[in-house]
């Protein structure tokens, strides 16, 4: 999918959306990250029990990077918000730029360049989703160390969407979990980028 549209000047989400084969995905995060989403997020309920499954994944199984906490928000709203109001958009790129490649590894520059020459929306969307089916992306995001604080004030390191089904094998383990056995300040924050 991606060298055939990478290069598409009028490329829309229509293009990366439809006509691809689809498939049933299940969110995962990184350890940090399931806590918040086991502990915090969308938590209505007062009887709880939070649980963390974890689950051998590798290339045999199709994943890509779920992007719509951090990755979508950066490539579309870069030039809109804080850094680039406060600093200008040179210098507001340059910085997201860099904290892009921390985060997702040097191939990023690739695709968040492509987006940043453009002022549409749909492109900029369109060119994201191409980024987070890259597999070298993908694999350099699975090792971010850093911690993320997305929209919705989401917490995680990286986070996944992986093809379903996940076969029992896969499973290593399955605990409850009561309490944070991780501190959860972002290093980097979407609402403050």
């Amino acid at each position: 999918m991606i060298p055939s549209l990478i290069d598409k000047k009028d490329l829309t989400t229509d293009n990366t959306r439809h006509g691809f084969q689809t498939f049933p995905c299940k969110n995962f995060a990184d350890e940090l990250g399931a806590q918040h989403y086991a502990l915090v997020h969308n938590q209505t309920r007062e009887k709880k029990v939070a649980l963390i499954v974890k689950v051998a994944i590798d290339e045999s199984c199709y994943y890509y990077i779920d992007g719509r906490d951090f990755l979508y928000p950066i490539f579309q709203m870069w030039d809109k918000k804080n850094i680039a109001n406060q600093e200008g958009k040179e210098k507001a790129y340059s910085k997201l730029l860099a904290i892009l490649k921390e985060v997702y590894g040097s191939k990023i520059e690739e695709y968040f360049q492509r987006a940043a020459s453009s002022d549409q929306s749909d492109y900029r969307i369109a060119i994201c989703e191409l980024a987070t089916h890259d597999f070298e992306i993908s694999q350099s995001h699975s090792k971010n160390t850093h911690i993320l604080g997305g929209r919705y004030s989401t917490v995680f390191r990286s986070s996944f969407f992986v093809q379903s089904p996940i076969s029992p094998d896969r499973i290593v383990t399955v605990g409850v979990i009561k309490q944070f056995l991780y501190q959860f300040k972002p290093e980097f924050d979407v609402y403050s980028l």
